[in-house]
This record gives structure tokens, sequence and C-alpha cells, in this order.
């Protein structure tokens, strides 16, 4: 007779420590507790219809609320700094160097230079201005 060597089981197969053989076995319960301290996530019950509750939805709609007039107030904000740019470079500028405002030169360059400035800011800031959206779909 020869001495064949015992199956080594599996961890998988292997009960956990502490835990009984019928949990083991997936006879009885199949879902464990959380460990202590761990917080419990549990997903918010649908209604019948599949649709979650008023309270669920209203309490989700809070953090929205927020980031919406947030983002309102950081819109009206840009606005106003471009107004004043706008009027410095095109009313107190020109007044300051004594230049027309009206005068096609005047016009002309300070057109070219935000041309300029554009053209820099997409060369050089990293992205480069992001992908083109008609070529999107090519790419």
């Amino acid at each position: 007779m020869t001495d064949a060597p015992a199956p080594v089981p599996s961890p998988a197969s292997e009960p956990a420590a502490g835990a009984s053989p019928a949990t083991a076995s997936g006879s009885a319960a199949t879902t464990s507790a959380p460990a202590a301290g761990a917080p419990a996530l549990a997903a918010p019950a649908a209604n019948d219809n599949g649709a979650m509750p008023l309270r669920t939805l209203a309490l989700l709609a809070i953090p929205a609320i927020i980031i919406g007039v947030v983002s309102a107030l950081i819109l009206f904000s840009l606005e106003w700094i471009s107004g004043q740019f706008e009027n410095y470079l095109w009313h107190s500028l020109p007044g300051a160097i004594g230049v027309d405002p009206n005068n096609g030169w005047w016009i002309f360059s300070l057109l070219t230079l935000s041309g300029v400035a554009v053209g820099l800011v997409v060369w050089l800031v990293p992205g480069h201005g992001a992908r083109d959206s008609a070529t999107t779909e090519l790419i």
C-alpha cells in the first residue's frame, strides 16, 4: 500500500475562524454582519413602483442646489470681472495713453493682441484648449 498525501483544503472551503460549520457551508445565512466599527451601507428602499422615496430625493437634492448656487455666483463674478476689464481696455486705457478709442489702429491692435493672448494660452497651457469637437469622433 502506498501512502498518498491527504488533500489540502483550499482557503475558500475552510470555515473562517470562529464561524460555525453551518455558516461556512452556506446552509444557514449567506450574508455576514459588518465588522465592528464598520459603517453599514444600505441602499435606500424603493417604493413598489421602483421609485426612490421623496425624502431620499429631497436629501440628494441639497448638494445639487448648493453646487448650482455656487456655480451661479462664480458665473456672475466672472461676468462682472470681464465687464470691468472691457471697460478698462476700451475706455480707460485709450484715454490714459492719449489715443482715440474709435481709431482703427487702436481697435486693430487691441484685437490682434487679444488673438495673440488666446493663441499663447492654447499653445502653452496643458490640454491645449481641449479636443476639437468636430474631430472627437474621428480620434
